[in-house]
């Protein structure tokens, strides 16, 4: 890399100005997301969206992964070598990988199956209620049984 580059990236201004343009970027579209897209996890909106709202939304989310560029090549320029940077940033990593695979999920609207998901819990959560009730009900069973067990053979000693 060229050296002016390097000095720029190096820069603790580009630097800071890097990481709170992602923050920034990240909260906005927080809210967005809270506000107006929460039916794509299966819950209602709070606002409904306004025209353009996808565009926008997708505008804000492809800023976060632009700008995180920089930012990872900040980040590799400040590690010794790669397997510290890849250690050190692995979730940086992960999320810059992730941005466009769940855009693309979200631009091909696949997430639309979570009020399914909210009857698969509903389910999960009625399973798990009947298997905690079988740990409770199976050792009451079994001691009601023990305790008929002793009392037949109290009264069968009792009779000899």
């Amino acid at each position: 890399m060229d050296i002016k580059i390097k000095e720029i990236f190096l820069n603790k201004k580009f630097e800071k100005s890097v990481e709170y343009t992602i923050l920034g970027l990240s909260m906005v579209y927080f809210v967005l997301f809270i506000l107006y897209d929460t039916h794509s996890i299966g819950f209602d909106d709070i606002l409904p969206k306004f025209e353009n709202f996808d565009f926008i939304f997708d505008v804000v989310l492809w800023s976060i992964f632009v700008v995180m560029i920089p930012d990872l090549i900040i980040k590799y320029l400040h590690a010794d070598n790669w397997k510290k940077f890849l250690r050190k940033n692995w979730i940086d990593i992960a999320f810059f990988i992730l941005i466009p695979l769940f855009a693309g999920l979200r631009a091909l609207k696949i997430l639309q199956f979570a009020s399914q998901l909210k009857s698969i819990k509903m389910l999960k959560s009625l399973l798990k209620v009947i298997y905690e009730g079988k740990k409770v009900l199976v050792p009451i069973l079994l001691g009601y049984r023990l305790v008929k067990y002793f009392r037949n053979r109290r009264e069968s000693v009792e009779e000899k």
